[in-house]
């Protein structure tokens, strides 16, 4: 954790420029990259087998058995735009903790915050082939769901792409972490609503009935070409395809 406590600042911005995040909400995202990997780190020394007992007859008397926990092979990861730091880390922390050796795809419109990952991965004592972050569109992705080799496919993203992607799998292992249910309640407030509610954008079929006001409120609003992540009052979102043109 020490690598990304003093790079801290640095995935921030980066998470700032690249995907658009306030710098405070970016921070934040840095903020529990660094406690998830303390979480699996804690995590890495308890993952013992269970002793069972079997003493189920006069025949069994005194037989004992016992579980242990082994890696589950190669993996492979697919993280989402949205949170490129946090979401990515929620995969690679526990697959480090367990053993597994793994493949990321980040989001191919965010994939700078996962070679930063990568990068100070790099500097430890991994051994080679432990880990790789391929960056890629979702046309080269294929081997990343199909390949027989790796034993764990976990998906964060659209539900459409990620029940197809569980077709393809064969018979690996599959997480899949699709959506969210998260409510946008639309009223006097609209524009605190839609600039606070973390997914907001998944209800785009109530968008058209709300254009009006949008067009009525945006004489009010700013805007600018210049991104100033050193603003910790700064709280404009912007969106990633906006920008994936344009990317450092």
């Amino acid at each position: 954790m020490k690598r990304f406590e003093e790079r801290f600042d640095e995935l921030a911005e980066s998470l700032c420029i690249e995907a658009g995040k306030p710098i405070k909400d970016s921070k934040g995202e840095v903020t529990r990259l660094i406690d998830t990997f303390q979480i699996a780190c804690d995590e890495s020394v308890k993952a013992h087998g269970e002793m069972l007992n079997l003493e189920i007859g006069e025949r069994t008397k005194g037989y004992r058995g016992w579980t242990k926990r082994v890696p589950i092979g190669p993996c492979s990861f697919i993280s989402p735009f949205n949170f490129p730091l946090n979401l990515a880390a929620h995969k690679i922390a526990p697959a480090i903790a367990a053993g597994c050796p793994f493949v990321l795809k980040p989001a191919s419109k965010t994939p700078i915050g996962a070679l930063l990952i990568g990068e100070i991965l790099a500097e430890t004592d991994l051994p080679e082939g432990a880990f790789s972050i391929l960056p890629c569109s979702r046309d080269g992705a294929d081997l990343f769901t199909t390949d027989e080799r790796l034993k764990f496919l976990s998906f964060t993203g659209s539900p459409d792409v990620g029940w197809k992607l569980k077709e393809k799998a064969g018979k690996k292992k599959v997480i899949l972490e699709l959506g969210g249910n998260a409510a946008c309640v639309i009223d006097d407030v609209l524009l605190h609503l839609m600039e606070n509610c973390p997914n907001y954008n998944q209800h785009k079929p109530i968008l058209t009935k709300i254009a009006d006001y949008i067009a009525e409120k945006r004489d009010g609003l700013t805007s600018t070409k210049t991104f100033k992540p050193d603003k910790e009052a700064a709280n404009a979102r912007v969106l990633a395809e906006a920008i994936r043109n344009q990317r450092l």
